[in-house]
């Protein structure tokens, strides 16, 4: 998995003491998809306690300790957050939850009620119940939806401050509600120009991350208009972190995955090599500028370098710059990697060793889906 630029990678080391019968937790490590692993399934309620925070090598490490309900040092903690929490049951924090776990079937049932409940003149109130409608899938449900984040647009440009980052995000998901629609994304972009100036560096190369991201392939794409974005995004990031920052990375390996979707869309078409070449040349370069990265910061078999190894694999196996031996070295690193993890029997580990045997089996192209 890749992460988002608005995300860091965190550990947590949590010590429990096996003697606490108040919550109930076990040891489920035989049902671990990770043999080489101990997994602890902990109970719903448990309450823990951090006793450090600590930032290493772009990486969080929180260390916690299983405490007991009652104890002294907490009863603060929970006077304070009992005090700050409605007497209501919080129906969007719940529906969320769900909607993340894959249970989507709870949406339509919720969504009478909480219209009845909808506060007409808030604008988050109404953008919330905007997101319920479009989650809900059923067909028109982009059209639905649309009108209550039109509404809820409508009633934050009437409000003192406005919020631009609300805004800014309701543009975008009338933009995609709307499919090909260009009118809105242009008004979430023209918030961001807007902001540049006054906003933080980082947060602006946040919301042009978001931008890119908004051309998804598998509906609608601007391959240009992407490309402006991300690397906008990218100017930023270079100007203001550390040159081994891992959110460099990552928007260069976006930069580098969407000329190869954009590639794989005209591969049939009939285009002059430099061409194919060029495309396949500025590929390389941003996924071996995020290799070179990675591999200053992640542990030598963390997982995002087996994948980073499979995108340049991948790269070389190609028609127009076909490198069978480059091919194979990095497909072999990246199933040593999948290997030292434990993960061998997995699909992403079977496909690497497939597309390894093809090629010194003499088969010079990697077989379709295989990434």
């Amino acid at each position: 998995m890749v992460l988002p630029v608005t995300l860091n990678p965190v550990l947590f080391e949590i010590t429990a003491d096996t003697k606490l019968k108040e919550r109930p937790f076990a040891d489920i490590t035989r049902h671990s998809e990770f043999p080489g692993e101990e997994e602890i399934l902990f109970s719903v309620g448990c309450v823990f306690k951090a006793t450090s925070v600590i930032y290493s090598d772009s990486v969080w490490l929180i260390k916690l300790v299983l405490c007991k309900t009652d104890e002294n040092e907490l009863n603060d903690v929970y006077s304070t957050t009992k005090a700050a929490l409605d007497a209501s049951i919080d129906l969007n924090t719940f529906s969320s939850f769900l909607w993340h776990t894959g249970m989507h079937g709870w949406i339509p049932t919720e969504l009478p009620p909480k219209q009845q409940q909808l506060d007409l003149n808030n604008s988050k109130s109404v953008c919330l119940y905007a997101d319920k409608v479009y989650r809900s899938g059923g067909f028109g449900s982009g059209a639905a939806a649309d009108k209550w984040y039109l509404r809820a647009i409508d009633l934050e440009l009437k409000s003192q401050p406005i919020n631009y980052l609300n805004l800014f995000k309701m543009y975008l998901k009338v933009s995609t509600c709307l499919k090909d629609d260009k009118i809105y994304y242009q008004k979430a972009k023209d918030i961001v120009s807007n902001l540049t100036k006054e906003n933080d560096p980082l947060q602006t190369a946040r919301l042009y991350f978001k931008l890119a991201q908004h051309w998804n392939p598998a509906y609608h794409i601007d391959l240009n208009e992407a490309l402006d974005c991300y690397h906008a995004c990218l100017h930023i990031q270079e100007e203001t972190l550390p040159e081994n920052d891992l959110n460099i990375a990552l928007t260069c390996n976006m930069i580098a995955e969407l000329h190869f979707k954009h590639f794989g869309s005209i591969a049939d078409t009939k285009l002059d090599a430099s061409l194919h070449n060029a495309y396949l040349s500025i590929q390389e370069f941003f996924v071996r500028k995020c290799l070179s990265i990675q591999l200053k910061v992640l542990p030598a078999t963390h997982i995002e370098l087996a994948f980073t190894y499979v995108r340049l694999g991948r790269l070389y196996i190609g028609t127009f710059q076909r490198n069978t031996a480059l091919a194979l070295e990095n497909y072999e690193k990246a199933l040593n990697i999948f290997q030292a993890l434990g993960i061998e029997g997995t699909r992403i580990c079977g496909a690497a060793l497939r597309v390894i045997n093809d090629i010194k089996s003499g088969y010079h192209t990697a077989p379709d889906g295989c990434w």
